[in-house]
């Protein structure tokens, strides 16, 4: 895996790499700690091989701010997380990402969710929970969002910005929450 810490590990990069996440605790496959900040993460692919105890895709359990996750590949079969929050990181951004089981740990996380075909949200106060997989409990299509509410406890249940793409002049649109238009 790969792993940064320290003040010293702003502005990154860790693109078109090929990760193995090999089942052990200290071998998540990208682990950010210690005020790695400014860290955009893209087109990696990770390999899941399993062995020993839960081991992370992301592991950002060490803090950081403006985290960004773009379209990187990860195996069905992992033992761990696929996104691990444990710990308060600043602006996480998941753009194309899809990831399966989560874990956004008290005090949580300001997260920005944005499929680029359709739409993103944006939580306004920090969101915490875990979940078996994020991206069937915020689902985007066509003009649309869906966001799992029986999922999502209160820690997930949040205010939040949404944005929608594509609509096109004199359309109406709205949001709505169980039938009713939003305020």
């Amino acid at each position: 895996g790969i792993s940064l810490f320290g003040t010293g590990a702003i502005k990154g990069l860790i693109q078109n790499n090929t990760i193995t996440v090999n089942g052990t605790a200290a071998s998540d496959g990208i682990s950010l700690s210690g005020g790695a900040n400014h860290q955009l993460i893209m087109h990696n692919r990770f390999i899941a091989v399993r062995t020993g105890s839960a081991a992370d895709a992301f592991d950002l359990s060490g803090g950081g701010t403006n985290i960004t996750l773009f379209n990187n590949t990860l195996p069905s079969l992992l033992t761990g997380y696929a996104l691990n929050l444990s710990a308060s990181s600043v602006n996480v951004t998941l753009i194309d990402q899809y990831l399966t089981n989560y874990s956004f740990l008290t005090p949580g996380s300001y997260l920005t969710v944005n499929d680029s075909r359709y739409g993103a949200l944006s939580f306004i106060t920090p969101a915490n929970g875990s979940g078996t997989n994020f991206s069937r409990d915020i689902r985007f299509s066509n003009a649309s969002v869906f966001i799992n509410e029986t999922v999502w406890a209160a820690g997930l249940n949040k205010s939040m910005n949404i944005t929608l793409y594509g609509f096109t002049p004199g359309s109406n649109p709205a949001i709505y929450r169980n039938g009713l238009a939003c305020t």
